[in-house]
């Protein structure tokens, strides 16, 4: 009998991941792959992203026959093509969904929006750089990502929550025909249709992991409904400035979802797996980071040695800038954030001298150094050692 399409990407997924480890590393039962799988492909114009099983991945390999498909899987990739949009072949897929990944972490609220407002502010550090796009957070990766036209996202939060609602939208965005119409698919008119697509979209996931999905959905729909339709009316001095706002970014994100080049992943940026996993998926597919955004994460974490390994493992060139939000009376905000920019190799030559052991160290090293620029303008806008744009 032919493997079906699922199965053969799970062969061929749990075939990178041998590669990768040597077949050696034994996984623990909380190191469950919590990835994104292929989006399936319908006759349909529509694209319904699939979950990849939760279960445990055995700790050691089952001698079974390869399919073709299979043992291409096992090569390395192809780069990735000239088409910077075009689907991802399998083991392209493979590679981009191999790696363990972090168990998520309980939190006490649940960022399913975000209060961030001035994205746009990064704009033109980041306009049209391509690579690969790695994030945490909700929606407001979008943005940034679409501005920077993407050629690969990596989302990843230590909240199973925020995971599990990237995994709504990676059903819904992709069959939505226009930004409203996803800012419509939360709300409460549309609730029992979006429920009755959901339930199909995660027919084929364990029980507990379909249930735990569509009750994300119940619990988040009022609050993320609320926030869409601000992301989708926002605009600053007339221009749009979201990715529901500006039609052309909203069909970038579309198209990275219908050509299976978003993951979505728990992960800690201090954690020993994830972000180890996603530099590795980006390097082996011939990319490099170019934007990393981090939020207000470093708040709440110093500069541990896997922290500094993570970055130091992260493909990048000249155009790579790392991205933060700071909530601070020192510094100027635009709304509740200041905004800031900084080149990840000056963030990763910083972090790997050790020149302060959290990110306010690290901000008082490059201040001592005449790298930081607190008025670069427009207010709310900060850059380490970045040149104007």
């Amino acid at each position: 009998m032919r493997a079906s399409t699922l199965d053969r990407l799970r062969l061929a997924l749990g075939l990178v991941v041998l590669t990768l480890s040597g077949g050696c590393e034994r996984r623990s039962a909380s190191e469950r792959s919590d990835d994104t799988a292929a989006a399936a492909r319908p006759s349909q114009a529509a694209h319904v992203a699939q979950i990849a099983d939760e279960r445990p991945r055995p700790s050691t390999a089952v001698a079974t026959p390869q399919s073709d498909s299979a043992k291409a899987a096992s090569q390395p990739p192809a780069p990735i093509a000239v088409d910077p949009l075009a689907p991802l072949e399998l083991q392209q897929r493979a590679t981009l969904l191999a790696g363990p990944v972090d168990a998520p972490l309980p939190v006490d609220i649940h960022y399913v929006q975000s209060n961030e407002t001035r994205h746009d502010l990064f704009f033109p550090f980041i306009d049209g750089v391509g690579g690969a796009f790695v994030g945490v957070g909700s929606d407001q990766s979008f943005t940034m990502a679409a501005v920077a036209r993407a050629q690969l996202m990596v989302l990843m939060d230590i909240d199973q929550r925020v995971v599990d609602l990237h995994r709504i939208y990676a059903v819904l965005i992709p069959r939505s025909d226009s930004p409203s119409a996803l800012v419509d698919a939360f709300s409460k008119e549309q609730r029992d249709s979006t429920l009755a697509h959901l339930e199909t979209a995660f027919a084929d996931q364990p029980h507990r992991v379909r249930e735990r999905l569509l009750r994300e959905y119940r619990a988040s729909r009022t609050t993320v409904h609320r926030h869409l339709g601000r992301v989708l009316g926002r605009t600053v001095d007339g221009v749009s400035a979201s990715w529901l706002s500006d039609r052309s970014q909203f069909e970038h994100i579309q198209r990275l979802y219908q050509s299976d080049r978003v993951r979505v992943m728990t992960g800690d940026l201090t954690g020993e797996a994830s972000v180890q996993s996603a530099a590795a998926a980006v390097r082996g597919l011939g990319l490099t980071v170019r934007v990393l955004y981090m939020s207000n994460a470093e708040e709440y974490f110093t500069y541990t040695p896997q922290f500094r390994a993570n970055v130091q493992a992260l493909p990048t060139d000249d155009r790579s800038v790392v991205l933060r939000t700071i909530y601070a009376k020192t510094w100027p905000h635009a709304d509740l954030w200041s905004y800031q920019v900084q080149p990840l190799a000056d963030f990763e030559a910083r972090v790997s001298a050790q020149r302060g052991r959290s990110r306010n160290g690290m901000l008082r090293h490059a201040t001592r150094d005449a790298a930081v620029d607190r008025e670069p303008g427009p207010r709310g806008l900060t850059t380490v050692a970045m040149a104007a744009p």
